[in-house]
């Protein structure tokens, strides 16, 4: 499981895989690609080519998924697919990002 700050991090860690498996094939249906290229250490940017309007679709099923909001300026400081983990964590757990 991923550590953050502000997160204790009690949560069963299987459910929080299966959460980390959903944002993953989210960002593979987002992005046509195969989930197996999609690691924790990918930067969206770099590694996966995830353009500003493609991670907004990201950031929008995912917002679906788990009836969380994402901020614009949240969006901004995502650089790899952890911060993005970790974010979604933390919404999940009502601390603010």
């Amino acid at each position: 499981m991923v550590s953050i700050e502000g997160f204790s991090g009690d949560k069963d860690a299987e459910i929080t895989m299966t959460r980390r498996e959903h944002i993953k094939q989210i960002i593979a249906r987002c992005s046509d690609l195969d989930s197996q290229l999609i690691t924790d250490s990918s930067l969206l940017a770099m590694d996966l080519y995830i353009d500003s309007l493609m991670l907004t679709d990201i950031v929008y099923e995912t917002e679906d998924a788990f009836n969380i909001a994402i901020s614009e300026s949240e969006m901004a400081i995502i650089e790899e697919v952890a911060d993005f983990y970790q974010l979604v964590e933390k919404k999940l757990a009502g601390v603010d990002g």
